[in-house]
């Protein structure tokens, strides 16, 4: 007890001065209250005090359900859903054949990560690993000295693998490093390699890891803007859906693609498309396709927009756990696309970890989605709940925030009219940085589960590969 009688015994010297005993100079009020609460406070009260707020911290909701009950039932119940969070949507229907999503793996990253990434992508040549077919065949042919057969009866590719990263464009050394760190058993599994850059300056992309002691959330503003930029939240909210379509399937077809504006979209959009692609043909003759997007004004996330409906953001401290990944992936963005969905990911698969936020926050982040997972794009209702996100949350982590808006009885109503566009899945599992040395355990622990993100490396059995980043 000898912090709390000394930290009692300052109290009560504070209170006495500030009653007028030790010549103060306090109204007479002011100072009969003080110099009662001087008479009050002793160690075994300040104990008191502390335990009690102790267990207001563990026990107590700052929303209990009672108190919503009762004002939902007098007022008629929290806010109303935004209108934009709900009307005028991207369709259920994917722009590849029979509907399905076209699907990009985008990798985000900042060029500090590039080592990471060059070790992560080797797994991706592993007969066990491997993202396709064709690639666990020609992986196998390698692994015994033989050429691998010139065709496979396997999928023809329709996913691209875009590298994105945080700047406005990407380094020749490091692209070229990424490149030769990508197994050719596994490029033949993916369409195309893109390399874009969201744009962000060099104090956009910082992560300041500021922490926020109601919520326990931190802060990772460029984290968050990378994220933003790449599901194209700025631009539609500037140009709506239609002409983010429209001008990104331009810049696309310019430099090499064949993005379209999809079925349904009315007629305004295709000839705004055919006036972005003029432009950025004649921008093209002026410079390099790499300089078209900007030369017209377009960003990477309008172009990712129109080149795809699903992005599945995978960080580089994403790896693959068994083979054909791609067609799982494949697979669950048709799934996202045909039921509405915003996002399908992991939520914490491992012990949770310590919070020093108040409810509903510890409650949101036990059960977040993590990052990296699957993201409809082109999707204005997204892109404004994304924005009221950003704009209850700051620069909190992205994940954690879209889950802690929704959680809060305050935004019931929000999540009545939008829950249903959020599901868990187990085609990839978020471990932080649980460790193990053995893949097969982890592989009969997690059935169905083709990718795993986390901060621990598979190594050679025996070996622990924690925390290498």
């Amino acid at each position: 007890m000898g912090v709390v009688d000394a930290s009692a015994s300052r109290l009560r010297r504070w209170l006495r001065t500030a009653s007028g005993s030790s010549g103060g100079s306090w109204s007479p009020a002011a100072a009969a209250v003080t110099g009662l609460l001087s008479r009050a406070v002793t160690p075994r009260w300040m104990a008191r005090t502390a335990a009690a707020a102790v267990a207001a911290w563990v026990f107590v909701s700052t929303q209990p359900f009672p108190l919503y009950w009762a004002a939902w039932v007098a007022t008629g119940g929290p806010a109303e859903t935004p209108r934009n969070f709900t009307h005028g949507c991207a369709p259920r229907m994917g722009r590849a054949a029979g509907g399905g999503a076209r699907l990009a793996y985008v990798v985000p990253l900042i060029p500090g990560q590039v080592p990471r990434l060059a070790a992560t992508l080797p797994s991706w040549g592993d007969p066990a690993t491997a993202p396709c077919a064709a690639a666990v065949v020609a992986a196998e042919a390698t692994a015994v000295g033989v050429d691998p057969p010139t065709t496979v009866d396997a999928e023809v590719p329709t996913v691209d693998l875009v590298f994105f990263t945080d700047g406005p464009r990407w380094a020749p050394a490091d692209q070229a490093a990424v490149v030769a760190a990508l197994p050719a058993a596994a490029r033949g599994c993916f369409r195309r390699l893109r390399f874009l850059g969201a744009g962000l300056s060099p104090d956009a992309s910082v992560n300041r890891h500021t922490i926020y002691p109601l919520t326990g959330m931190v802060g990772t503003g460029g984290s968050n803007a990378q994220f933003r930029e790449a599901v194209g939240v700025s631009a539609l909210r500037g140009v709506g859906r239609q002409g983010v379509l429209a001008a990104g399937a331009a810049t696309d077809a310019a430099l090499g693609g064949d993005a379209d504006v999809g079925a349904g979209e009315n007629e305004a959009a295709m000839k705004a498309a055919a006036v972005a692609g003029a432009a950025a043909a004649v921008a093209t003759v002026a410079g390099t396709k790499a300089d078209v997007a900007a030369a017209v004004g377009v960003s990477s996330g309008a172009l990712l927009a129109a080149a795809y409906d699903v992005a599945f953001y995978g960080e580089p401290d994403t790896w693959p756990l068994r083979p054909h990944w791609l067609p799982a992936l494949q697979a669950t963005a048709d799934r996202l696309v045909r039921s509405g969905g915003w996002v399908v990911g992991s939520p914490m698969r491992y012990a949770p970890k310590f919070l020093a936020g108040w409810e509903p926050a510890r409650s949101a982040y036990a059960r977040h989605i993590n990052g990296n997972a699957l993201y409809r794009l082109g999707d204005p209702c997204f892109a404004a709940f994304l924005d009221a996100v950003a704009d209850a949350y700051g620069d909190a982590a992205f994940d954690v925030a879209m889950n802690l808006y929704l959680s809060g009885l305050a935004a019931a109503r929000f999540w009545q009219d939008t829950a249903w566009r959020f599901g868990y899945t187990d085609v990839v599992a978020h471990l932080s940085l649980t460790t193990f040395d053995d893949a097969a355990s982890l592989r009969e622990r997690l059935p169905d589960t083709y990718l795993v993100h986390g901060k621990a490396r598979l190594v050679q059995p025996g070996q622990w590969g924690f925390l290498k980043y």
